[in-house]
């Protein structure tokens, strides 16, 4: 979708839902800690930790300032919500970003290999995390990065949260159950909720594993975020596209 194509005045839920699906990894980004080391061992590729926080910092920028717009966007008199025209532009500039960052990652892969704490530091190595996290119209690059994050994760060089967030990402990619519940969409209600989930009764104890809080709890702060009502129940099947 094109937002150059969308009304002047009314954007469709279609704006919304792609506006959403940028703010979400910024939002996973927060609750499970990408923030600067202060103190840390002598790294391998400072230089290399550097860019990705550049990165990641213009990333969430973007997003910040999209979600504001979406936030104090104001009702019409039918109840729709009118979003300003700003929004318009501030979607694409966070779609630009994801294009430089897709296109860096995609360099550092053919060079480094994924980045490690070793070589970058939790921080650097959660920026570039984020950065495939956000690769979504190139599928083929997040399933590349997550069978290079497995291994470290087990090694300890990997954050297990990112690993369980990026395995979604590529599952519901697929139109495949996800196993974490990290993943969420509009039902036909408006009401935002997970994706369909692998064997859902226990997905709470699967995200105590990777350090994830239970369903409830990551629901209460996803609507508390975007300001819209947020179930943790998952949908039985996935809407059509």
């Amino acid at each position: 979708m094109e937002c150059s194509g969308l009304p002047k005045i009314w954007i469709t839920r279609g704006f919304v839902r792609l506006a959403l699906v940028l703010v979400a990894s910024m939002l996973a980004a927060c609750a499970s800690g990408i923030r600067s080391e202060v103190t840390r061992p002598a790294l391998t590729h400072p230089d290399l930790r550097i860019q990705l926080l550049d990165l990641f910092n213009r990333d969430q920028r973007a997003r910040r300032e999209m979600l504001r717009a979406i936030k104090g966007a104001p009702k019409g008199e039918d109840g729709r919500t009118i979003y300003p025209e700003r929004a318009m532009p501030l979607v694409e500039a966070a779609r630009s970003i994801d294009a430089e960052s897709t296109a860096f990652v995609e360099s550092m892969i053919d060079q480094y290999g994924w980045p490690t704490f070793d070589m970058v530091g939790r921080d650097g190595a959660n920026a570039a995390w984020l950065l495939a996290q956000h690769a979504d119209e190139h599928p083929e690059l997040q399933q590349r990065a997550l069978a290079l994050m497995k291994p470290l994760a087990d090694a300890g060089q990997a954050d297990p949260a990112k690993l369980a967030y990026l395995t979604n990402r590529v599952l519901v990619a697929q139109r495949t159950n996800q196993i974490y519940g990290t993943q969420f969409t509009a039902d036909p209600d408006g009401i935002q909720r997970p994706f369909p989930i692998e064997d859902a009764e226990q997905v709470d104890k699967r995200r105590a594993r990777v350090g994830l809080p239970p369903m409830k709890t990551a629901a209460r702060q996803w609507e508390r975020s975007v300001s819209i009502k947020t179930s943790p129940h998952p949908l039985d099947s996935f809407p059509d596209r």
